[in-house]
């Protein structure tokens, strides 16, 4: 994924200086026909060879800036799915030698009310980010089943009160969609559920959006948003905290378990 997007970096960034270039040399090309009235013939020849060719390259442009989206969307799609069985709970104390595993199942059972929850629930459990101090690392568990992380997170209210939350963990595309569409709407309108962003319009309509695009066209049409009110949040939506998904904005790629001291894999026995 992050190949991916160094592509979509460099394609904006040629975009960008290609577009710079054409300008620069139609600017010239204007300036050279108004000083130059006995080349008037041979001038607009170049100038029709020039638009033609600037047109010709900007469909060409387009299409690559369209086919680079879809492959971005697919692979996000995927990358989504394989973290359907993933959470990320913030607030888990973070001391030397610790064991996450066994600080987050005394979690699930004991606030969420889950006390059959076992170790064999889950395959995957570490700490995400480097170790610094006077800050707790969020810990990303792995369930061994859709179901268990169903459960879990149809509980996660019962956190309410608690230094703990869960909140989903987002593609890189997927969290900056999040983040942005927070920023625009505020975080009353805007909640994550199976790793899909939704928004609630200032109409009541709710829209689930995938790509940057779609926001940028939401933002325009809705381009003043007043705040809602607590009452009228969708009582069902399973949204990202703020404070997950700032670190999840940060750690979107799944570090690997054992790395390091400071990433500790804890594995179902």
């Amino acid at each position: 994924m992050d190949s991916l997007g160094s592509i979509v970096e460099t394609q904006h960034a040629l975009e960008q200086s290609l577009m710079k270039r054409m300008a620069e040399f139609e600017a010239h090309l204007q300036a050279t026909k108004a000083s130059s009235p006995a080349q008037s013939e041979n001038l607009k020849s170049l100038s029709r060879e020039f638009y033609t060719f600037r047109e010709h390259t900007l469909g060409v442009v387009d299409l690559l800036r369209r086919q680079i989206q879809e492959v971005s969307r697919v692979v996000d799609g995927i990358e989504a799915r394989h973290r359907s069985k993933f959470v990320l709970i913030t607030g888990v104390p973070d001391v030397d030698n610790e064991d996450p595993l066994s600080a987050t199942l005394t979690i699930l059972k004991d606030n969420l009310g889950l006390p059959n929850i076992a170790s064999a629930s889950i395959s995957t459990c570490h700490r995400l980010g480097r170790f610094k101090e006077g800050r707790s690392r969020p810990v990303i568990l792995k369930f061994v089943s859709r179901e268990t992380r169903s459960l879990v997170w149809k509980k996660k209210t019962q956190l309410k009160g608690t230094p703990f939350v869960i909140s989903e963990f987002l593609t890189r595309t997927r969290q900056a969609l999040f983040l942005n569409a927070r920023k625009h709407f505020g975080m009353r309108r805007v909640w994550s559920m199976d790793g899909n962003v939704f928004i609630k319009l200032p109409n009541g309509a709710r829209e689930r959006v995938s790509s940057s695009e779609e926001l940028d066209r939401l933002m325009e049409r809705h381009s003043t948003v007043t705040p809602v009110p607590q009452e009228s949040v969708p009582k069902r939506a399973g949204r990202t905290a703020e404070p997950a998904a700032r670190v999840a904005s940060a750690d979107a790629s799944i570090p690997k378990p054992g790395a390091s001291k400071t990433q500790r894999a804890c594995r179902s026995k």
